[in-house]
């Protein structure tokens, strides 16, 4: 009895931050679809021209450092 009131707890958080989730893309939804477009791009730049100037350890070879500290 205790594991399914475990069990009901964990459902009813995961259906209030499905919820939460829901509010928050409702509230931050682009309908401008071109406008969208064009940031997409613009992050896509933006990114092609941080990665051709990095000069530090690559992401595999951070995150493997993160993780053995």
């Amino acid at each position: 009895m205790k594991e399914m009131k475990y069990v009901q707890h964990w459902i009813n958080r995961l259906y209030a931050e499905l919820a939460e989730l829901k509010c928050y893309t409702v509230r931050h939804a682009t309908t401008n679809a071109e406008q969208s477009c064009a940031a997409w791009r613009g992050l896509m730049d933006a990114s092609a021209q941080i990665s051709a100037a990095w000069s530090g350890p690559g992401a595999v070879e951070e995150i493997r450092a993160q993780r053995e500290k």
